[in-house]
């Protein structure tokens, strides 16, 4: 197993953004620390100490765990690894690790290995309990399915008959910690993307109304402190008044502007054009986004996308040819004038 490949599924999603990333890596960098030292803890009490297993499978395994545990501190904290990854090698190989103990126990000393099989089903509650708490879904579900298998396996093979008893509490412990772990992720993630669109909306405010970030601050304050000063307040508002003015009426001459020079273009090329599909040409060629436009004009964005698609359509544009490239280029050679305004490829 290569333990600096492992990782969630949605590791590649965490790193598109780095608020998120961080929150999630700091997350797993303590429960990393409090889970390797409290499992170091019992591994070398193993060693030290007579439990009563004196097996060289067991030594072997405790050694070779150890080692793990040390090479993943090494990794992470020279930062060759993430400690999200590091928490998550340790679940996955620690919790193989006693899932092959129990089948072993269970097969070289069937009838006294029930207590060795619960003491070591525990730990695997504790191992996915510590996948719920760093947010790793994968880990999660992998470690209860294992526990449960393994659980089953045991008591097939030891025919005990309190074991057996057990198998349908097991089963519900374990249903309930993938079940809550799936959830809290999800959560998670639901709240990150409302904080994420959140702080989206607001820059973009900020950006249209052009404010500095101290007069974002005190628009606010003043909205929810009520002893704020009245003219900190109305000088605020004053300039996002005469800001949003002038955003409006240069929108308005640029719009204007773009019609009596693109549009006549466009016709030449693509008659059938309709006035609402020349209108989104125009906002398109300004490199505005699907919800950038729907604002705009005050429809749905799947009514942007439908006109898009007729765009397409009358221009019979291949699906791998980017529109609003294709229109640019189809001024160009009509205007030798014309200026590709830079913005976002949509």
């Amino acid at each position: 197993m290569n333990i600096t490949n492992i990782s969630d599924n949605n590791n590649s999603e965490y790193k598109k953004n780095d608020k998120r990333y961080l929150f999630l890596n700091k997350q797993a960098k303590l429960a990393f620390f409090y889970m390797s030292v409290c499992y170091t803890a019992g591994v070398m009490i193993a060693l030290i100490f007579d439990t009563g297993i004196n097996s060289e499978f067991y030594t072997y395994g405790n050694i070779l765990q150890l080692i793990v545990i040390a090479l993943l501190h090494i990794l992470s904290f020279t930062k060759k690894v993430s400690y999200r990854k590091a928490i998550n090698a340790f679940l996955l190989i620690m919790s193989t690790e006693v899932a092959a103990e129990m089948i072993y126990e269970a097969t070289v000393n069937l009838q006294q290995s029930s207590l060795f099989i619960l003491t070591r089903l525990t730990i695997m509650m504790i191992l996915t309990s510590g996948a719920v708490l760093a947010y790793l879904r994968f880990s999660t579900f992998y470690i209860s399915i294992l526990s449960v298998v393994t659980y089953i396996v045991s008591t097939i093979i030891t025919q005990n008959i309190h074991l057996s008893q057990y198998t349908y509490i097991v089963i519900l412990a374990f249903l309930g910690l993938a079940i809550l772990g799936n959830k809290i992720y999800n959560t998670l993630y639901l709240i990150e993307d409302k904080d994420i669109s959140l702080q989206d909306e607001k820059n973009e405010i900020i950006d249209f109304a052009h404010l500095g970030h101290q007069d974002w601050n005190v628009l606010i304050e003043s909205l929810k402190n009520k002893h704020i000063s009245a003219d900190k307040t109305l000088s605020v508002l004053k300039l996002i008044n005469k800001n949003i003015s002038q955003r409006i009426a240069s929108q308005a001459r640029q719009l204007v502007r773009d019609e009596q020079i693109y549009s006549p273009i466009l016709l030449s090329h693509y008659p059938n054009l309709t006035c609402g599909e020349l209108e989104v040409c125009l906002f398109i060629i300004r490199g505005m986004t699907v919800s950038q436009i729907s604002a705009a004009l005050n429809i749905t964005l799947s009514t942007v996308t439908t006109i898009r698609s007729n765009i397409r359509t009358k221009m019979n544009l291949p699906k791998d040819i980017n529109l609003r490239q294709h229109i640019n280029s189809v001024i160009h050679t009509q205007n030798s004038s014309f200026q590709f305004k830079e913005g976002i490829n949509i």
